[in-house]
């Protein structure tokens, strides 16, 4: 079961969910390919077809836009394959278009912008379970 993250602005109201870790269609990765766009989806099934598959790791995550200091949630994908490759998914922010981080360790909420009103104000919410 996945863990989400409420963040709330105490100045203009906004809200947003993060929705983070396993839920229950996250029995295999090919279940939840879809959810990854693009080349990276394309790369991953090839990777998985024609490769020979060491260990893999998947679960929603939160990332973090170094540049304009959003806060997005994605699907971390790791593949280590052919005993000493790896891959895994990058993604650019949808604000700014610059790399976005993963992010490895708690999270501040507090010390990032509001994406509406710009102010520091947002505050961690009530966490819920999914699935």
């Amino acid at each position: 079961m996945g863990t989400g993250l409420v963040a709330n602005c105490s100045n203009c109201g906004y809200e947003r969910e993060f929705y983070l870790g396993i839920g229950f269609l996250y029995s295999s990765l090919e279940n939840v390919l879809d959810s990854i766009k693009g080349k990276q989806r394309g790369l991953i099934k090839e990777i998985l077809e024609h490769h020979n598959i060491v260990s893999t790791d998947f679960y929603r995550a939160l990332y973090e836009c170094k540049k304009c200091e959003s806060l997005s949630d994605r699907l971390f994908v790791k593949i280590i394959y052919d005993v000493d490759k790896e891959y895994m998914t990058q993604y650019m922010c949808s604000r700014c278009k610059n790399e976005l981080v993963l992010v490895e360790h708690d999270i501040d909420i507090s010390t990032y912008p509001c994406p509406k009103c710009k102010k520091k104000t947002l505050i961690e919410g009530i966490s819920f379970l999914w699935d």
